[in-house]
Order: C-alpha cells, then structure tokens, then sequence
C-alpha cells in the first residue's frame, strides 16, 4: 500500500473546538501601539483631572462668597455729545461664575443742576473677565444699556428720544482689602450712537448731529462680598 494511501486510511481531524491555536510572533509594532494607546489615555485623563481640580479650586474662591455690591462715584465726559462734563453716583452688582468670569451690572444718576443741564441716567449689564489673585484683580469688560438724557434743558430743546443705546467697553481694577471688602477702579469708553438725531447743548450754541459718539467715564468705587 503505498504512504499516501495509509496516510488517508489513517489521518483524522481534532474537531474545531479542539484545535489548538497557533501562536504567531507579536511583531514589535503592535506592542508600541498599545503601549502608545494606554499611554495617550493616561494623558488624556491626567489633563481631564488637572482641569476640573483648577476649575474647582479656582470657583472655591468665590463660591463661598459669589454676590458683590457695592457703590461708586463716577464721571462721564460728554462733551462731544451734549457738551456736558457731569459727576454722579451709583450703585454696582456683580455674580461671579468663576474667579476670572463675573455677570457685572450697575445703574449711575448724574442730577441735575440749577440751570437745568445734566439729568443723564445710565444703566449697564454685560460680562467682565480677567485674572484675580487673592488681593488684586484685573478685569476688561464689555456692557450694553441703555442711556436717558432727563435733564430739563435736554427735554425742552430736544424733541426726540430721550433715551439711547449705549455699550461701555474698558477696564477695571480690583484690590482685595479683606475677604469681603473690595475696592474698584473702572475707566471706559461708553459708546451712544444717536443716529440722524439734532442735538441742541446747553454750553454751545446751535445745533448739531453728533452721530456716534465715544464718552470717556471713569469711577471709583466700594464693594461687599455675600
């Protein structure tokens, strides 16, 4: 009988489930991508915990005491506008979402004098960010609102709109006196389009269109932390 013939008298097969496997060579490649793979995932988790570790030590120290209100004394340059130069008073309220972004609004009244000139009332409310250490803070800011010129001699001689749109865009500076007591430096450009509208001014004779206008206003002013 010849060998082929008994091979295939006697040859048999181990059922699939049996067999076993054959062991291939793990090629150096493939070892550097998992390694390479576990190790980008470290990374990515590292970053990931370093994040919310400074995001939550940076929100503790304001979380305690998020809310700020406060007072100032402020002077608004309005010369180029309605040829006024007013001081007035107000009042400022901020939410602080983290120690480098806060919700900041404020509402100011520059009154009236004698002769009928000033009136004007501000009203303010955007976003102020920056970085804060635990005695000083430096914020830019950016604010829409509104502006009403209330002034007796502004609602006699100006027959349209009292009130304007108005964004103030600038800066301010914080020194930390205590936990809870801050002090506050703003300068900034409060920017009030008029549009076609004639204005008359109460310090220069005539009439004029002043179209948009950039005002610098500048104020100091007390806070408390809640």
């Amino acid at each position: 009988m010849a060998t082929s013939d008994f091979s295939a008298i006697y040859r048999f097969d181990l059922p699939q489930a049996h067999r076993l496997p054959v062991s291939r060579p793990y090629s150096h490649q493939v070892l550097e991508d998992n390694m390479w793979r576990r190790f980008s995932v470290q990374k990515v988790g590292i970053a990931i915990s370093l994040f919310f570790l400074f995001s939550s030590e940076s929100f503790a120290q304001t979380r305690d005491r998020p809310i700020e209100v406060g007072g100032f004394l402020t002077i608004m340059d309005l010369t180029r506008s309605v040829g006024e130069k007013p001081g007035g008073l107000g009042g400022r309220f901020a939410y602080n979402f983290t120690k480098n972004f806060a919700f900041d609004a404020e509402a100011a009244y520059f009154p009236e004098n004698s002769s009928g000139a000033y009136g004007q009332t501000v009203a303010l409310a955007g976003l102020k960010a920056g970085v804060r250490s635990e005695s000083f803070g430096a914020f830019a800011k950016i604010r829409p609102g509104v502006v009403r010129f209330g002034g007796d001699f502004f609602r006699t001689f100006n027959i349209r709109s009292q009130n304007y749109f108005a964004v103030d865009v600038g800066a301010s500076l914080e020194f930390y006196t205590s936990p809870r007591v801050i002090l506050r430096f703003d300068i900034g450009d409060t920017i009030i389009p008029f549009g076609d509208n004639i204005i008359n001014r109460p310090s220069i004779p005539g009439t004029f269109r002043p179209g948009t206008t950039h005002n610098l206003q500048s104020s100091f002013g007390v806070g408390f932390r809640f």
